[in-house]
């Protein structure tokens, strides 16, 4: 936990000038006639950030007042006191500092959306101007310097978002590793001993909370909800950014037009080269495919421990 805060603060600076980038952006994308409307990302974040400290603070508190053995080991309330601030702290800190992952991604994936806005509007007025019933007599082509500019200043901020995306997945990367292993590690552990609890056998004391079967399941899914939010963060970015060479065809078939179909496949190859992909250290990607992936890592530790613990090896 101290590596991932650490880790947190010395990437400011980088924070700082993925900000500055984004301002760019943002702009670009007003000069092009996007709204951009932060109310409902601002909205999402006080209540993420209201999840991350209440989630902590319910568990934190549940588990102070429900363990059974500090009675017996003569704990005294000072010391209860003192042991919920040395756990509560450090964990809610560490929850806090992916937030700010989640608030770049979240940018990110806006100023995608707001870009395909733009394609979506353009390709819709193009469709009515092709039906305008003067062109159908004139022939008039639509496509000409201006269309193409513009749609080659979109796919231009496209490509910026994206590189922009790259750079947040790259200051975080090692911090998601750390988070991620951590939790995969604690999931583990907790369903095992969650398992050896049900059998009335011996739990280390670090673990003796996995006596509450409720405290022990909803601190096992919160840990994986922190996980899983932080790979569907990255993965809508990618699903945003994937939806860009839709609208561009959109566009090519309401003008319909020989030199327009091939310049929208040339911005077409070029968006389909920078294809976002978010790699973690090259051990796996911030896809939804991970999810199940990583599902799938803690069922299989934990049966092995079961089955090691059935042997006897244990």
């Amino acid at each position: 936990m101290i590596i991932i805060v650490l880790t947190n603060i010395c990437n400011q600076r980088n924070i700082t000038s993925v900000m500055r980038r984004f301002q760019d952006v943002e702009k670009s994308l007003i000069a092009e006639g996007g709204q951009i409307n932060y109310t409902s990302l601002s909205r999402k974040l006080m209540i993420l950030v209201f999840i991350l400290i209440g989630g902590e603070m319910v568990m934190m508190i549940y588990y102070e007042t429900t363990s059974t053995y500090q009675a017996e080991d003569g704990v005294t309330s000072l010391k209860k006191i003192f042991t919920w601030l040395w756990l509560f702290v450090p964990i809610t800190i560490t929850s806090l500092a992916r937030v700010w992952f989640i608030a770049l991604m979240n940018i990110s994936e806006l100023y995608l959306g707001i870009t395909n806005e733009i394609l979506d509007t353009t390709g819709v007025n193009l469709e009515a101007q092709a039906e305008f019933p003067a062109r159908k007599w004139t022939k008039e082509p639509i496509f000409d310097d201006s269309l193409g500019q513009k749609l080659m200043r979109l796919c231009h901020l496209h490509a910026e978002l994206g590189k922009i995306s790259h750079s947040i997945n790259h200051i975080f990367h090692l911090e998601n590793l750390l988070a991620m292993l951590f939790t995969l590690l604690l999931s583990v552990t907790q369903m095992y001993f969650i398992y050896l609890a049900a059998l009335n056998q011996q739990v280390p004391p670090l673990f003796r909370a996995a006596d509450n079967m409720i405290l022990s399941i909803y601190y096992v899914l919160f840990g994986l909800w922190k996980v899983f939010y932080v790979i569907w963060s990255a993965s809508q970015v990618k699903q945003q950014a994937q939806l860009t060479g839709s609208y561009l065809h959109q566009i090519a078939i309401a003008v319909d037009e020989v030199p327009c179909y091939r310049f929208i496949n040339q911005l077409s190859v070029q968006i389909w080269q920078q294809r976002l992909e978010f790699p973690v250290i090259g051990f796996f990607l911030l896809d939804m495919s991970t999810i199940g992936t990583f599902s799938g890592a803690i069922l299989v530790y934990v049966v092995i421990l079961i089955q090691f613990n059935l042997a006897g090896g244990s």
